[in-house]
Parts: structure tokens; C-alpha cells; sequence
């Protein structure tokens, strides 16, 4: 989609020029429009993660007060492009790749709910946040009634393949607002920890389920209600807080944003693979969330996280203060 009040909608990693139907059977596509699915459909680019060979990709998370904010990537040759956008609704972040804002062609306000594809389930000091989405990949490709999206709509029964992932609206009939989280892309454990220099720090523990390697849609390990999640399996990659080392010139701890981030701010962060917290420079970043100024935060990530995994990280520190 072409420029848009001064912004684009990102809907490829690194191809803005590419949307969710590009590779889809036009058959399959108009049966889709008609079904309403692309209403509520998390696209590709949320989805997917960038390849490894790209690196960082780098975009601002913008926050309209304290429930609202939106995701923009930072585009090479400048300006930024639309990603996605989330709203919390009942202590939950809806996450959608609707670029409305909320409002259809007549002007009229949309639930966010209603375009979610995603939502944040909060944690606690016992239990961890979770990310789940409104379609399931080993469910819906099957389209059949039993799997984790069950309903009764008799066109279900019959077996094809489904062509693009993230079909909800189509596979669910799902109601605005009235849908059931299904398949969970994430899980981020929170807890504090006591630093070497005294101080007490926000850290987590980010599970991500490993995505199937060389598949244009990232398609991997599932973890829904028909496949729950087996803790004892290695089928995921494990992310926790890279932890600041001393500096003898500042005479204090720190993290190295390279530039990225502006202020000082408790939310501000850095992800690595477990077993790198403590390497300083040495550590890759997977993911880095920092404050640049007032109501606006660098949020960078890389493979193996989508940029709805990356943004439900970042909307789970919230509460940290």
C-alpha cells in the first residue's frame, strides 16, 4: 500500500509492496473477501520472522496514552511504515494489523476486538504472559470442526489446503469480540533479580516456539488446546534479559542500545539466548525495547521473533516501574 498519510503499511518483512493473498489462489481469495476474512486477519509480516541473513529490524513503538500505541518500521531509505497497532481492552492487548485506526470506510468506530488477531494475556508472579492467536496453524489448515476452533458450520468438514496462513474470520465465523484465543505463539515469565551492585532489576524468560526453517510462512512448532505444550520438549528457543555490566568510567551498570535509545527508563531492556546474559558485548540481541522520548520507544528484534511476538514482549513490561 502506497503512502498513506505519511506512512506506509508494512505488510512483508522488508516488502511493504507485498500483502497476506500475494501467493494465494484467486479462487481462494475471493472465497476469502466474501467471508470476511481479511477483516480480522493478522497478515504475514506479523506474523513471520524476518530471515536471519537481514538481522535487526528496527521500528518505534508509538503510545496514544497509557492503552493504546502502534508499531512502525523504520524504513532504509527513510520514513516508516504501519505494522501493527494494540489497544488494551478488560486488562488484555488486542493486537491487530488494521491501519484504520479503528474506523471503517463509513466513518464508523471498530472495536478493536473485532480486528484483533492476537491478544496478551497478563501474567502474574506465579504465571507467565501468554500470546495467543485468533487462528491456529495445525487446526485451521485442516479445516475441519474438531480441532481447537470447533463450531458447527457444516463447510468446514471438507478437507483442502489452505493456502495463506491466519485465516480465523473464514475457518471461526467467529463474532466481533467474541472469540476464543487459540494457538499460543508465546510465553514470557517475569521476575526480579538482584544485581551485583545492589540494585534490583526487572528481568524475564521468553519462550518462543521454534518456526519450520526454509518456509515462507514460518509455519513450526504448535502449541493449542489439540497440541498443548509439553514443557519437557526442546522444541523452543529460550530469550532472557541480558544483565548490564559495570562501567569504571560512568562508575555504574549499564546496557550498550548503540545509539537507539535516549532515556533512562525502567522498561527499558535487552533480550538474548539463554546462556548469553552475562557476556556483555559478546551477547547477540534478539530483541531491544528503550525509551527515545516521551511516549515513544525503540523496539528492534530479529529472528527467531515475529513482530507480534516482538511487540507483545514489549507490552508486557508495561507494569514496570
Amino acid at each position: 500500500m502506497d503512502d498513506l498519510g505519511g506512512t506506509r503499511k508494512a505488510t512483508e518483512p522488508y516488502s511493504p509492496k507485498m500483502n497476506l493473498f500475494a501467493e494465494m489462489d484467486p479462487l481462494a481469495l475471493m472465497e476469502a473477501l466474501e467471508l470476511g476474512t481479511t477483516r480480522n486477519a493478522v497478515s504475514t509480516a506479523g506474523v513471520t520472522p524476518p530471515s536471519k541473513e537481514l538481522g535487526m529490524r528496527r521500528c518505534r513503538l508509538k503510545w496514544d496514552g497509557p492503552r493504546r500505541c502502534t508499531m512502525m518500521e523504520e524504513l532504509p531509505e527513510g520514513g516508516e511504515a504501519f505494522v501493527l497497532r494494540a489497544e488494551k481492552v478488560n486488562g488484555q492487548f488486542y493486537i491487530s494489523d488494521s491501519f484504520t485506526e479503528g474506523r471503517q470506510n463509513d466513518g464508523k468506530s471498530v472495536d478493536i476486538q473485532e480486528k484483533a488477531g492476537a491478544v496478551v494475556q497478563p501474567g502474574t508472579k506465579d504465571t507467565p504472559f501468554r500470546l495467543r492467536s485468533r487462528g491456529c496453524d495445525y487446526c485451521d489448515e485442516r479445516l475441519r470442526c474438531e480441532g481447537c476452533g470447533a463450531d458447527d458450520r457444516a463447510e468446514a468438514e471438507v478437507e483442502k489446503p489452505v493456502q495463506s496462513r491466519w485465516l480465523p474470520g473464514w475457518l471461526q465465523g467467529s463474532c466481533a469480540g467474541d472469540w476464543m484465543p487459540r494457538q499460543q505463539l508465546l510465553e514470557a515469565h517475569h521476575r526480579n533479580h538482584k544485581l551485583n551492585s545492589g540494585a534490583t532489576a526487572h528481568v524475564m524468560e521468553v519462550h518462543v516456539p521454534h518456526p519450520r526453517p526454509n518456509t515462507p510462512t514460518g509455519e513450526g512448532v504448535v502449541w493449542c488446546p489439540c497440541q498443548p505444550r509439553d514443557s519437557k520438549k526442546r522444541d523452543h528457543a529460550v530469550l532472557v534479559t541480558k544483565l548490564p555490566t559495570w562501567n569504571p568510567k560512568l562508575r555504574t551498570m549499564v546496557l550498550d542500545f548503540a545509539g537507539r535509545v535516549k532515556k533512562a527508563s525502567a522498561r527499558n531492556f535487552q533480550l538474548c539466548h539463554k546462556g548469553q546474559e552475562k557476556m556483555g558485548k559478546k551477547a547477540e540481541v534478539v530483541l531491544q525495547y528503550g525509551k527515545v522520548k516521551l511516549g515513544e520507544y525503540a523496539l528492534d528484534y530479529q529472528y527467531p521473533l515475529s513482530a507480534v511476538q516482538a511487540m507483545s514482549i514489549a507490552l508486557s513490561v508495561t507494569l514496570w516501574k
